[in-house]
């Protein structure tokens, strides 16, 4: 049995130790239980069912943003949308064998003040589990069960994809984009928010493996690519493909440099690229 009830923040539900996990896990993480206070915050089934609103939004942005052509301000909206609402349910799924609910209904957005989308909020405590979790023992009725991991890892990919495709044609009423481009961005979304999880917590056996099975759990088909970079007796996997964000047209960065794993940039530059990056880390400093 599961339930849908809209709950406030202060709830004692099953879901807030997964959270407590989640945010704790990260400080990249911030996800709420429950509609905060302050102000930037839009419920996102709003969002996917009101084309003027989504419209007026991404025209702002391309107003601030006219170095960036309208298809790039529709892919970072919906890539910077999309994060937050994945890596919310990936490490759900990663650290707690649970998946929170991610439909439409059961989110809210936060806008920064550029507009951007930069945190999410559950404003359900259902979620989907196995049976030996400790919620379905106690007989919480917020708990939905599975049967079993695959099951889980399907209803994770089915919530995400459910959710985000629902702005594609709202977004194709501002300019033309793809939608197979967006499906495999949703699908590299899945595998690297899990590669950088597994690979971070030192689970380099199983990375590959996981990430490439939350993407093939999307309804439609994908192709998912990995490569390796080894430094100084470190390997680590980076996904090969994506969509690029044009970093190198913004005005704060005068010398056009791209990303280091931007899918522009031939192979063997990224990977020399990732080097430096990797050997930087290993010495404690940041690079982008």
């Amino acid at each position: 049995m599961t339930h849908e009830a809209e709950i406030a923040h202060d709830t004692t539900s099953p879901l807030a130790s997964t959270i407590a996990k989640i945010n704790g896990y990260s400080r990249h993480f911030k996800l709420h239980l429950g509609m905060p206070d302050g102000v930037g915050w839009r419920r996102a089934s709003e969002v996917v069912t009101s084309d003027s609103w989504l419209l007026v939004q991404l025209e702002c942005l391309h107003a601030k943003h006219p170095y960036y052509p309208k298809h790039v301000v529709a892919m970072n909206f919906y890539n910077r949308y999309q994060w937050y609402l994945v890596t919310a349910g990936v490490a759900g799924f990663l650290l707690d064998a649970r998946v929170p609910n991610l439909g439409a209904e059961s989110i809210a957005i936060r806008l920064d003040d550029d507009g951007w989308v930069a945190g999410v909020a559950l404003l359900s405590d259902a979620f989907a589990c196995l049976p030996d979790d400790d919620a379905v023992g106690a007989g919480s009725i917020a708990a939905f069960v599975v049967p079993d991991r695959e099951a889980l890892r399907q209803r994770l990919a089915g919530q995400v994809w459910g959710h985000m495709r629902c702005l594609i044609p709202l977004m194709q009423l501002f300019t033309p984009v793809s939608a197979h481009v967006l499906r495999a961005a949703t699908a590299n979304s899945l595998a690297g928010a899990a590669l950088w999880m597994l690979q971070a917590a030192g689970r380099h056996a199983i990375a590959e493996a996981e990430s490439r099975a939350l993407a093939n759990a999307l309804p439609f088909p994908t192709r998912v690519r990995f490569f390796a970079v080894e430094c100084d007796g470190e390997r680590e996997l980076y996904l090969d493909g994506g969509v690029c964000c044009h970093y190198y047209l913004r005005p704060d960065n005068p010398q056009g440099e791209y990303c280091a794993n931007c899918p522009k940039v031939p192979l063997t530059k990224r990977i020399a690229a990732l080097r430096e990056y990797m050997a930087a880390r290993q010495r404690g400093e940041t690079l982008r």
